[in-house]
């Protein structure tokens, strides 16, 4: 774990210097973030593989759960902007943003133009990055796992949407494959609505769906009509043909036959 940061603030110094010494560091946005949270690792499981207990690393904090779940410690990460005369130095942001928002974001940035004809679950936040300091309008944010809808969050509030199936057919993933216990544990069943105050609960202990049946009935329902939409958007698969997938445990060797791919 100590090693992977080394690396990563050391290649990260290159690509900033490099920017810096081609002049481009007034053109080019740098984004620093991760996909998700640190993985929770039970203390009392044994420390195997190649670098034992010094494989580990990663701490969530105050919130819940960690990598692999729609949580807070498996979905909130920290992120750094950088694009000097254009990204105010040193100022925090609390809105609400996500990894999602990138795409079009970037693609306004770069005056590209989206396709009118589908579903995006992001959006424009380049306000935000050039420093604008009127709030952008609130908007709920979709926790998806895969295409399982499994929370949504407005606000201050989020909502654990019950879910009394899991999806099928069920998403095709080598994850899958090399571990079929994976997709029963990611696509987790909920029995009823759940809501979090953050702001109150950062740790997301407290259900106060009870007690705020209002939010829980607005809530679901932002939910029930995006999933709606975006499962109705959904396109065919693209499978490309290729190398067969290596067996589970086993990785490819130096001498396979990859040529069908590079040749794509």
């Amino acid at each position: 774990y100590g090693d992977c940061i080394e690396e990563l603030d050391w290649s990260t110094g290159v690509i900033l210097d490099t920017l810096k010494e081609l002049k481009l560091e007034q053109r080019t946005l740098v984004i620093f973030t991760s996909d998700n949270g640190a993985p929770r690792i039970p203390a009392n499981r044994p420390q195997k593989g190649r670098f034992g207990e010094r494989g580990n690393g990663g701490d969530n904090g105050p919130l819940r759960a960690g990598k692999g779940t729609t949580y807070e410690g498996g979905v909130r990460v920290p992120a750094v902007a950088w694009w000097p005369g254009t990204v105010p130095a040193g100022k925090t942001v609390g809105e609400l943003a996500s990894t999602l928002d990138l795409f079009p974001t970037l693609a306004n940035l770069a005056d590209a133009a989206l396709p009118a004809d589908r579903v995006y679950d992001g959006r424009d936040i380049s306000p935000l990055l050039r420093g604008a300091t009127d709030r952008l309008a609130s908007r709920p944010l979709f926790h998806y796992f895969g295409v399982h809808l499994q929370a949504v969050r407005e606000g201050d509030w989020k909502l654990f949407v019950p879910i009394d199936a899991h999806p099928r057919p069920q998403p095709q993933s080598l994850w899958f494959e090399h571990q079929p216990q994976l997709f029963e544990r990611q696509h987790r069943l909920w029995p009823k609505p759940t809501l979090y105050n953050l702001p109150e609960d950062i740790g997301e202990t407290k259900d106060v769906a009870a007690v705020n049946p209002d939010i829980v009935q607005r809530l679901s329902r932002l939910a029930r009509d995006f999933d709606a939409a975006l499962q109705r958007d959904k396109r065919p698969r693209l499978f490309i043909d290729g190398p067969k997938p290596p067996a589970p445990q086993q990785v490819r060797k130096p001498e396979e036959d990859l040529s069908a791919w590079r040749k794509r």
